[in-house]
């Protein structure tokens, strides 16, 4: 057992802390020491408890959407059926990292709405669904979500919080176009986008 130090507690820590305890009749079998190890301990499971870790999936984040690494992407046209799909964080087209907007405009040979045009199948998924529809379905889940938390809020129900994965900004393609737009133009110019 490792010795007992001492730590300096703020008076109106102090008497919170004791008023709390007297209410709970929590002093009946315990001392003031083992009541303080107690709160403390307490506290870190209740830290340890909110910190829920995600694990980091690799994916391409598309404005409010999720695309995880293997979605397929799909563009019909007259000239035929396009595919794409998502490796690591990028999208992938004709061995290309491009945004889906470009995916389209390669497909199309016009500007047209991506999230109209494309149709996703995720990992794990039968069916093809339209991006459109995905991004409405993931528009309303996090409406949920947030009045779920406020209610919980409001209710003082302790709320888990989710620590989003690490953002890797710089993938190696954009790595790769900041060079190749740096060793055509000022530096400036490319701070500038």
């Amino acid at each position: 057992m490792l010795p007992r130090v001492s730590l300096e507690v703020s008076g109106t820590t102090m008497l919170a802390l004791l008023k709390y305890l007297e209410h709970r009749c929590f002093f009946s079998d315990k001392t003031m020491n083992e009541a303080v190890d107690h709160a403390i301990l307490e506290w870190i499971r209740v830290q340890h408890a909110a910190e829920v870790i995600t694990p980091v999936v690799e994916g391409y984040r598309w404005k409010n959407l999720f695309l995880p690494s293997g979605t397929m992407l799909e563009v019909r046209t007259r000239q035929g059926v396009h595919r794409a799909d998502v490796r690591g964080n990028e999208i992938i087209f004709h061995g290309q990292a491009v945004s889906p907007n470009q995916f389209v405009a390669a497909c199309a040979g016009a500007d047209r709405n991506a999230w109209r045009e494309i149709a996703l199948r995720i990992p794990g998924e039968r069916y093809w669904k339209w991006a459109s529809a995905l991004r409405d379905e993931a528009a309303r889940l996090a409406e949920l979500e947030k009045q779920a938390t406020a209610s919980a809020i409001a209710a003082g129900i302790p709320v888990p919080v989710v620590k989003p994965p690490p953002k890797k900004w710089l993938t190696e393609a954009r790595e790769r176009r900041l060079c190749d737009r740096r060793n055509g133009r000022d530096n400036d110019d490319i701070d500038n986008e």
